[in-house]
């Protein structure tokens, strides 16, 4: 108590009636919040929506913020786009990046700039009324970024598959590989050399579908070929990139733990999409193969975008030599940037065709991040076990004098959290080591925090006329088996017709 008043605790932040998005964020970010309703610490912040009335009667030693007029109401505009379908919509984007323009499907909002937005917004607005901004850092202490290489094994190529194994020694622990079911079947000796390494699921087809059943039974069939040969997946990265509803719920039925999707989110921090269980494993979403394809298109194929993958650049190796060059220059130049930001170094590639035949790629970014001395180099499977103990852990600050005191609940014994308390770009990073940790405001010692901006993609709508809109809503591909295909929707029915006639 103080002068007869409570000493409401500074942090969680109450939230009464926001956006479910709002809350989103602020877990990602790692920032105290519990809703008004739950039992707790006495607290001293009530943000609440205006648009859904008033906020519930406070004390007199309680703050309320109404987020809807805050920044002119941009707040409000970027919950409400994060909330809306858009946030659930992809198209094909491009990258100008040197020399090359690099193309890929991906999300077409910006999650990690609309997150940041807000919670600046927010951070602005709680300060000026005398709160403090502090979270729980996205990384064990004492790291400040993490590495992790995804790897997806589309298709199957011993040589290739050989090289990347390789390449990979060393660096086990910095590396997950997603194995589609279909092109690793009855190879038995393959798959034994993913033996110790951190696997995942890649579905059997690679094909992510529109319903739940048929990701369900994709991803589960794929999930047994790598169980018959010992290994024991916990995530799934959807082909292609896609998601959608179906394959939430696929995902969610299956008790898949993490995923990772670029036409939902890319580039940004761990999340756990609508409020589900799968955790959300953004990546970079540009590989190498798009370099190639780039290289390809442009100077080997007279502008064809059907050229397989897997081709030697027999045509044109000046070409193939060049967008290698340009994709290296790139990567190292992701990496080095999201090491001085605090941002996750999270790439991905393919062996057939791409990693495999160019390994030294693999090599080099290895050999840059093994220099960065504060990166955490970790596999998607650790990374979702540290991302949900992290979400386990509960602080209450509360000013005392000069110091602030930060009291915390469920600590994880595995790894050792740390909090950030920032000052404007400045932030200062401190080990919570027991369950009280006082600190003199004073005394702390605060460094810079880097822009981590990048390039920004170009979106390219191309018009679909009827025969794309047909495709469409067809789901239409080439790979699963005609007989395979399901024939319990009218969808599924037309697509296997059509797939017969095409035949």
């Amino acid at each position: 108590m103080r002068n007869g008043k409570m000493n409401r605790a500074l942090l969680p932040l109450l939230l009464d009636g926001t956006p479910p998005a709002l809350e989103q964020m602020l877990r990602q970010e790692g920032v105290p919040v519990r809703g008004v309703g739950e039992s707790g610490v006495p607290a001293r912040f009530v943000l609440f929506d205006g648009r859904r009335g008033p906020s519930r009667p406070l004390t007199a030693d309680q703050t309320p913020i109404e987020i809807r007029g805050l920044d002119g109401g941009t707040l409000a505009e970027a919950l409400d786009l994060f909330e809306s379908p858009r946030a659930m919509e992809s198209a094909r984007h491009t990258w100008d990046i040197g020399g090359f323009r690099v193309a890929e499907e991906v999300a077409t909002i910006d999650r990690r700039g609309l997150r940041r937005h807000v919670l600046a917004v927010l951070r602005d607005a709680l300060e000026r009324v005398g709160g403090r901004w502090l979270n729980i850092s996205a990384y064990p202490f004492p790291y400040h970024s993490l590495f992790t290489f995804r790897i997806d094994y589309d298709n199957y190529d011993a040589e290739d598959l050989s090289n990347v194994l390789r390449a990979v020694e060393g660096h086990e622990h910095a590396t997950t590989h997603f194995i589609s079911g279909a092109a690793y079947d009855g190879r038995h000796d393959a798959l034994r050399r993913f033996d110790g390494l951190d696997v995942a699921s890649h579905g059997y087809w690679h094909h992510t579908y529109r319903t739940a059943r048929e990701n369900h039974d994709n991803i589960e069939r794929g999930i047994e070929v790598l169980r018959r040969a010992g290994l024991n997946p916990s995530g799934h990265a959807s082909p292609h990139g896609r998601y959608n509803e179906g394959l939430r719920r696929a995902m969610e039925r299956l008790g898949i733990t993490h995923s990772s999707e670029f036409s939902l989110a890319r580039d940004d921090w761990p999340f756990f999409p609508d409020g589900g269980q799968v955790l959300q494993i953004p990546i970079h979403p540009i590989c190498l193969g798009l370099f190639l394809d780039a290289a390809r298109t442009a100077e080997a194929f007279g502008g064809s975008h059907s050229a397989d993958p897997t081709t030697r650049f027999r045509d044109n190796p000046a070409a193939r030599l060049r967008a290698v060059a340009a994709a290296r220059r790139h990567f190292l130049a992701v990496a080095k940037r999201n090491y001085a930001a605090g941002e996750p170094i999270v790439l991905y590639g393919h062996p057939c065709g791409r990693l495999g035949r160019h390994d030294e790629l693999l090599r080099d970014i290895f050999a840059t991040v093994a220099e960065m001395k504060a990166v955490w180099r970790t596999t998607f499977s650790r990374l979702n076990r540290w991302w949900r103990a992290r979400q386990g852990i509960q602080l209450a600050v509360h000013a005392e004098g000069d110091h602030l005191v930060i009291r915390s609940q469920g600590l994880p014994e595995r790894w050792k959290p740390a909090v950030e308390l920032w000052r404007g770009r400045h932030l200062a990073r401190l080990p919570l080591q027991g369950p009280t940790l006082r600190i003199q405001r004073g005394a702390l010692a605060y460094e810079n925090r880097a822009s981590a901006e990048g390039l920004h993609p170009v979106r390219i709508d191309s018009g679909h006329g009827l025969r794309g809109r047909v495709a469409r809503w067809l789901d239409w591909e080439k790979v699963t088996p005609i007989d395979e295909i399901s024939t319990e929707t009218m969808r599924g029915k037309a697509k296997r017709l059509l797939r017969r006639l095409k035949g």
